[in-house]
């Protein structure tokens, strides 16, 4: 449990470290790396089904890649930003910093608990594609055979 002490002695002893190592400063690409991942990830994986999807008109196409690409923006900027706070601190604070470690294992386990929701979710997903879509075909195939059958 972090308390207002904590966090109060924390950047006491961050503007200590910062005063005697100052600011790192971190290269462009390993700052907009991860941001890059997530902008490519919310802009292609929307356009992958709606390409993939049977029934797609380009009007609807067009405004899901649209809003996917400003959404993915708007996170590429926010993780960028975050970046560029995280890696600018020093890294023998990083490694101490009660905070810090407690903020990174809680975005580790949100980041864990959307793929896991993420990959169920598909697995699902592919099982109903799968299985129960071949068994209406069944249905519908028996039902037609039956009918003609009779004839």
């Amino acid at each position: 449990m972090i308390t207002h002490y904590d966090i109060k002695m924390e950047m006491q002893k961050l503007k200590e470290v910062l005063s005697v190592e100052s600011v790192n400063i971190p290269s462009l690409l390993q700052v907009i790396k991860p941001g890059t991942y997530v902008f490519l990830w919310v802009l292609l994986w929307p356009t992958f089904l709606r390409l993939v999807s049977v029934k797609s008109d380009v009007r609807d196409v067009g405004f899901d890649i649209c809003a996917s690409g400003m959404m993915g923006f708007l996170l590429f900027v926010a993780i960028t930003n975050g970046m560029m706070l995280y890696l600018a601190i020093p890294d023998s604070f990083r490694k101490d910093s009660k905070i810090i470690n407690f903020m990174y294992s809680k975005s580790k386990t949100y980041i864990l608990l959307f793929l896991i929701v993420f990959f169920y979710g598909f697995v699902y997903a592919f099982y109903l594609i799968c299985f129960c879509t071949n068994d209406y075909i069944h249905i519908i195939f028996l039902g037609v055979y039956h009918r003609y059958k009779s004839l």
